[in-house]
């Protein structure tokens, strides 16, 4: 019996994803090659690390960024949540499941996401989940057993949903049930497979 189901928060949750927000970037006539903005964004030092040290790595190792932190976050801001999600985040909640986030956001973003997003409205508290700020990353299964000792469950009562194959295997070693989000109602349907929508 499914319990509790975690979501993504970038590239599932909220704009906020690689592709969307370096989309923006282009949109706004900044020169970045993909693989350096992915490479700067993925930085392990951003994800363990606190508010500040992406505009360290700006003004050191990624000198032909053309942008800044106050620009990034600008865009981090404005990129609109994906509604059709969280619809389904708060069908789950009206139906008695547990929801939570475990994301990989890195500290610059975690905050404004938290200012931003009210997440309390739909997501248990003690259940969201962000890299920063526990020192966890979704490369290891530490972040997920951490998450699902705080929602109580046991292995296979809980869903994990990513937008990235490797994160579910990850969370598979931890006991989570992964779906794969590619679009909204895809995941819909999975979630309904479960006897967790009423109304799927």
């Amino acid at each position: 019996m499914i319990k509790a189901v975690f979501f993504d928060y970038g590239g599932v949750l909220g704009a906020q994803a690689i592709s969307s927000s370096y989309g923006e970037l282009i949109r706004r006539g900044k020169k970045i090659q993909p693989y350096r903005f992915k490479e700067l964004l993925i930085d392990e030092r951003i994800l363990t690390k606190p508010a500040g040290t992406l505009e360290a790595l700006l003004k050191s190792e990624f000198k032909d960024v053309d942008t800044n932190i106050n620009e990034l976050i600008d865009i981090f801001r404005n990129l609109p949540r994906y509604d059709d999600i969280w619809q389904i985040a708060r069908e789950l909640k009206n139906n008695g499941i547990i929801v939570g986030i475990i994301s990989d956001q890195f500290a610059e973003s975690t905050k404004v996401i938290r200012e931003q997003n009210h997440l309390e409205d739909v997501f248990e508290p003690k259940l969201t989940f962000f890299s920063p700020e526990t020192g966890l990353s979704k490369r290891t299964r530490a972040i997920f057993l951490k998450a699902r000792e705080a929602a109580e469950c046991n292995g296979g009562e809980v869903i994990f949903i990513d937008d990235d194959i490797k994160n579910l295997d990850v969370a598979a070693e931890a006991g989570y049930i992964g779906i794969l989000h590619i679009i909204a109602r895809l995941t819909k349907e999975q979630l309904a497979n479960y006897r967790l929508l009423k109304n799927a």
